[in-house]
């Protein structure tokens, strides 16, 4: 069991590390959509190289995805992809700075306590 717990978190760890990069990115770039309209915005993004790196790391994820769905079975290992929520909260409040009240982390115990519950069934 432990060999696919770490087989996920090599999935959803490229995913994680991705989200807080594009949202570095996208705040740093100062515009939005409806500053540049989408078009523009989109054009912006994908020419900001932070934000082509996070893609890529979606990417990453993706390809050990597959290897993921090759080794168990899609009904456990897609709720075990719900620990990347607990791990964007945890990064984004560290490394961000983002506010974490208690309904937030009570609502991550919510998950890694159904996590838990699917991993032993």
């Amino acid at each position: 069991m432990m060999r696919n717990i770490l087989l996920v978190l090599m999935s959803v760890g490229p995913a994680v590390v991705g989200q807080l990069i594009l949202k570095s990115a996208i705040s740093q770039l100062g515009v939005t959509p409806g500053t540049v309209g989408v078009p523009g915005y989109l054009i912006k993004v994908f020419t900001t190289p932070m934000a082509l790196g996070a893609l890529a790391l979606y990417g990453v994820s993706a390809l050990v995805w597959t290897v993921v769905l090759s080794r168990l079975e899609l009904s456990l290992a897609y709720p075990m992809v719900s620990i990347g929520y607990v791990l964007v909260v945890l990064l984004s409040w560290l490394v961000l700075k983002e506010p974490v009240n208690a309904m937030r982390i009570a609502g991550l115990a919510f998950i890694c306590c159904g996590v838990v519950m699917i991993s032993r069934s």
